[in-house]
């Protein structure tokens, strides 16, 4: 009969410098998507934070254009008033506009 040893104490810890030096490692671009979570709420304008549903299709679609391209185009998100997700990149004095709105509803274009 073999023994396994006996751990009596957990030695794992997490901590916020972890998780922060992982973000560095992503592309800018999805890490500045990341970072439009950080807001939530409403103000006078409307709702601060993404929707899920924006978030994810504009996710899903800067990840897979950064795949593709092998390349990372630094990008500027924002949320427009209803939790909808703009984002912009400038490249070669050309401008790319992706508009991933709140809701399914609506349509998502470039």
């Amino acid at each position: 009969m073999s023994t396994l040893p006996l751990f009596a104490q957990n030695t794992w810890t997490a901590t916020v410098a972890r998780a922060s030096s992982v973000l560095w490692k992503l592309p800018l671009s999805v890490s500045r998507l990341i970072s439009l979570l950080d807001e939530n709420g409403e103000d006078e304008h409307g709702q601060t934070g993404p929707s899920q549903f924006a978030f994810k299709t504009a996710f899903l679609l800067v990840a897979n254009a950064v795949s593709i391209l092998d390349e990372d185009l630094p990008a500027i998100p924002v949320i427009d008033s209803e939790g909808g997700i703009r984002i912009t990149w400038n490249h070669y004095g050309k401008q790319i506009k992706l508009v991933c709105p709140a809701m399914k509803d609506s349509p998502v274009y470039i």
